[in-house]
């Protein structure tokens, strides 16, 4: 039973789960990438913009978010999709966690795009026309 966190940047998330067990993606806790922060009173908000999947026969995966399937997967399969190819995106209960349950031998990658709740703490220097960037202190 494991859940890595792959990849983490300031707009995109990748979380791979493998093996029969139940596991909670928390949208504050797993996804908030390193120079980034929960926005204040905000609530922080992800969809489902893609998967990749593997599971043997027999092997189920189900993936909820606040008790509502977004996401209901049977082996024997091997598949990938890329929702926004199609035009879409999965945002059903997006400002909640992600419950995944696998039973049977099976690795499922969720691809997750943040769209609200999350701020970066990197701030872009600007410069008016007084100041000189090659000069410290100007």
């Amino acid at each position: 039973m494991a859940k890595t966190v792959l990849k983490k940047t300031h707009q995109e998330a990748v979380v791979k789960l493998s093996d029969a067990g139940t596991y909670a993606i928390d949208l504050a806790a797993d996804i908030t990438a390193a120079g980034q922060v929960l926005t204040p009173s905000g609530t922080p908000k992800a969809n489902i913009v893609g998967f990749h999947v593997i599971a043997s026969t027999g092997a189920t995966i189900v993936v909820s978010r606040n008790s509502v399937k977004v996401l209901t997967l049977a082996g024997p399969i091997v598949d990938a999709a890329q929702f926004n190819d199609m035009g879409f995106t999965d945002n059903v209960e997006n400002d909640s966690d992600i419950d995944v349950v696998i039973t049977g031998d099976a690795q499922l990658y969720l691809v997750l795009r943040k769209v609200d709740g999350f701020s970066t703490t990197v701030e872009i220097e600007q410069f008016s026309v007084y100041d000189n960037p090659a000069v410290a202190g100007s």
